[in-house]
Formats: structure tokens, C-alpha cells, sequence
């Protein structure tokens, strides 16, 4: 993804720290290709972690929207905010009502504030949702 500053950065995932399933990594780019930072996620479970999504906002704070795998409620939504350096700032989930599988599948900044889209399936239906989180 390319910022306002020239900079950019990559989402991406690979081996989480315990082997044991995926993590999500985020690494920027100066506007030379110089990498800047890189930041990983590994959920407390070492489960697999995946990042759909990635928005940057005006001040170069990066929101990743995906999902995470909760042992007894399959996947859950996942928003991760990080600062401009790369530094993790918080992390939410959500778990739907049926311990479905949940998505967040697109992320954007209003101000400070993450926007999140997502889907959730109770093992027979598909509902989309939109959330608004503030730092």
C-alpha cells in the first residue's frame, strides 16, 4: 500500500512464533525501498491469524482488519492498530452470538477513528456488519 509520505507498507503472513499456524506480519518502506519496521502478531493461542485488510491513516497509523482462530469459537474478527513506527497499539475482537466463523474484511480511518467491515456465519447464514472503533 502506498501512503500520502511516499512511504509504504506490506501486509502479509507467515510461520507464527511457535510454529504452530500463521501469523500476521506488516512491514514498511521508506519512499527509497529502505525497510523501516516490521511487526508480526501471533494470537496467545500460536493459532492461525490471518489479515485481510490494511488501511493507513493521515498521521501513518496502520489498522489491519482479519481474523484469528479461538479454540471452542472457531475464527473471530481481529482488528490490529499499530503507530507509525510499527509499534502494536491494541487489538479487538469479536465473537459473533453462535461462535461462528467471523471475518473482518476491510478496514479505514475516519479521523482516529477504525472503520471495519466484516462478515459473520452462524452455520447457515452470511450477515455482513460494519464497526467503528476509537483509540
Amino acid at each position: 500500500m502506498a501512503n500520502p509520505d511516499g512511504s509504504s507498507t506490506v501486509l502479509g503472513a507467515g510461520p507464527n512464533l511457535a510454529a504452530l499456524g500463521r501469523g500476521i506480519a506488516v512491514i514498511g518502506h521508506d519512499d527509497t525501498g529502505i525497510e523501516t519496521f516490521r511487526s508480526t502478531f501471533d494470537s496467545p493461542a500460536d493459532a492461525d491469524d490471518e489479515g485481510y485488510a490494511l488501511a493507513v491513516s493521515a498521521t501513518g497509523h496502520l489498522a489491519v482488519a482479519g481474523w484469528t482462530r479461538v479454540l471452542g469459537q472457531g475464527h473471530d474478527a481481529l482488528v490490529l492498530l499499530f503507530d507509525a513506527a510499527g509499534n502494536l497499539v491494541w487489538v479487538a475482537t469479536n465473537d459473533g452470538l453462535l461462535h461462528g466463523s467471523d471475518h473482518a474484511t476491510g478496514a479505514a480511518f475516519d479521523g482516529t477513528e477504525v472503520i471495519v467491515s466484516g462478515s459473520t456465519f452462524d452455520g447457515t447464514h452470511t450477515s455482513a456488519w460494519i464497526a467503528r472503533f476509537a483509540p
